[in-house]
């Protein structure tokens, strides 16, 4: 659950990407949700939202992956 959690803004972002040629349009929605960006806002608050939860999703993984054990070499 929490790496799906950590992961659903890339995907959302990935999936906005390919929208224009592959996405239906129910599936921009989806999308939005996912990414965590207003549809009703400005290109650019959708645009700084996108960025917010790039940065807080990529700042969780960096959590998780930092407190996994290291190997030793």
């Amino acid at each position: 659950d929490e790496a799906r959690a950590l992961t659903k803004v890339l995907v959302g972002i990935k999936e906005l990407r390919q929208a224009d040629a592959h996405l239906p349009s129910s599936g921009f929605a989806e999308a939005f949700e996912l990414v965590g960006v207003d549809q009703q806002a400005d290109p650019v608050t959708q645009g700084r939202q996108m960025l917010e939860s790039l940065v807080e999703s990529l700042a969780g993984m960096m959590q998780v992956l930092a407190n996994l054990p290291r190997k030793e070499k």
